[in-house]
């Protein structure tokens, strides 16, 4: 509403812009990062209300000298950052919100020397440890993958893979994505050129998953996208042109996925979205050009569902997002131009139907700090919990029929997925 809605905190006072950036809900706070008319980006935090959106450095000290946050991440129980000073350069941070509770993980680079790079690096949690890009190692200078369990003795380098002209690829954050403990990510050196790796965090579990471009020649991989216990990505080959391929993260498990457009090498790099049954993602082909597709988990089958610019040939569907069973998205056609489209009811019946659902109920939901939710079900059966990029968060078997609780791990403020017999209730979790 209009009387709801009204200005936080002038971070930059004045006219100047805060360019605040990096929202992330923690410990019952939203941080975030803002630039003062004095300073570089600093880490902030806000319970929602002008006098408690505060600079953390006043709340904590040791958070003082750190300027140019970035990454807000959240692992084990803390808040991890990309942040700089003059002692250290641009290392990883964390704390975990209370006086005195921040803690530099590890001087990489010993001093002042940078041990992280600029803001492309991308802190990301896989099982029980971080995994991060670092420009640091005795032995090199160059980009590698390092993991840590949070603390200084368990933040190592988890493989030398490269020579002085060899990196992990540049743009990391749409280069790499966790898979189960394993991370898959982009990868070159002289040998493959750039290909598609796997790690679990140790020198004997880092290895090539294929050379899908063979010899030195690279795939040029990008767009990795995880979807129910398998990373999808796009890479170009001599004789597939740019198709989308898939992993388990395994080198028998990683394969072609789909080629629709023979030699193309015009395939979109990064345009999924997860729903609970399957994913859409814009995707060409020789007839229709740039169109709506779908990828159907039960049926294991990838179709077309749209063509939205029949005259003109691609309609370029991007930022698609899911409210009420219906998919939004922005496409063009020659007569209107970009506007919003909607697809209603894709075809996978137990996550389309509405009379499906009518024997499915959660309360509460929203839900706000509640551990258990009740749910009903008419029969003994699984229930599993998605979060909205389709990562199973839990799966839990109910035995009897009737009204049963279904507790909830720890969960960030948004959108998840309950699925069951009975179809897939949407699961609002307010901060």
């Amino acid at each position: 509403t209009a009387a709801g809605t009204q200005l936080l905190k002038d971070v930059s006072s004045g006219t100047s812009p805060s360019y605040s950036r990096d929202f992330l809900y923690f410990n019952n706070y939203v941080y975030f990062t803002g630039r003062t008319t004095s300073s570089a980006h600093d880490l902030w935090r806000t319970d929602g209300t002008p006098s408690g959106t505060v600079k953390m450095n006043t709340i904590d000290t040791s958070l003082q000298n750190i300027v140019d946050v970035q990454r807000l991440t959240v692992f084990n129980g803390r808040l991890y950052f990309v942040g700089r000073t003059t002692t250290y350069g641009r290392e990883i941070w964390s704390t975990d919100g209370q006086i005195g509770g921040s803690q530099l993980l590890k001087d990489l680079a010993i001093g002042a020397t940078d041990g992280m790079g600029n803001a492309d690096n991308l802190l990301l949690p896989a099982g029980n440890r971080l995994y991060f890009r670092s420009n640091y190692t005795t032995a090199n200078p160059s980009f590698n993958i390092w993991s840590t369990d949070g603390t200084s003795a368990g933040t190592f380098l988890a493989k030398n893979l490269f020579s002085t002209d060899s990196v992990v690829a540049n743009y990391w954050t749409n280069s790499a994505k966790a898979l189960g403990n394993k991370v898959v990510f982009v990868a070159e050196n002289p040998a493959y050129g750039a290909e598609i790796w796997v790690t679990d965090g140790t020198a004997v579990g880092t290895t090539l998953l294929k050379d899908i471009c063979t010899g030195r020649g690279s795939s040029y991989t990008n767009g990795l996208f995880y979807f129910n216990g398998k990373v999808y990505f796009s890479s170009f080959d001599e004789n597939t042109g740019r198709s989308l391929w898939q992993t388990d993260g395994t080198t028998a498990g990683t394969s072609l996925a789909l080629n629709s457009y023979q030699g193309s090498d015009n395939m979109p790099t990064a345009n999924y979205f997860a729903l609970p049954d399957g994913f859409v993602f814009a995707n060409a082909d020789s007839q229709y050009g740039y169109e709506v597709w779908y990828y159907n988990t039960a049926a294991d089958q990838f179709s077309r569902i749209s063509d939205i610019n029949p005259q003109g040939g691609c309609s370029n569907p991007y930022g698609f997002t899911f409210v009420n069973q219906d998919i939004y998205f922005t496409a063009t056609d020659d007569s209107t131009g970009y506007e919003v489209y909607r697809i209603s009811h894709i075809t996978n019946p137990t996550f389309n139907t509405n009379e499906k659902n009518k024997h499915l109920t959660v309360f509460p939901n929203p839900t706000r700090g509640n551990t258990t939710i009740r749910v009903f079900v008419e029969n003994p059966q699984t229930l599993t919990l998605y979060d909205a990029m389709g990562q199973l968060l839990k799966s839990e078997i109910v035995t009897v029929a009737g009204e049963t609780t279904f507790s909830l791990p720890s969960l960030a403020a948004g959108i998840y997925f309950l699925s069951t017999n009975e179809g897939v209730a949407q699961i609002a979790v307010m901060p």
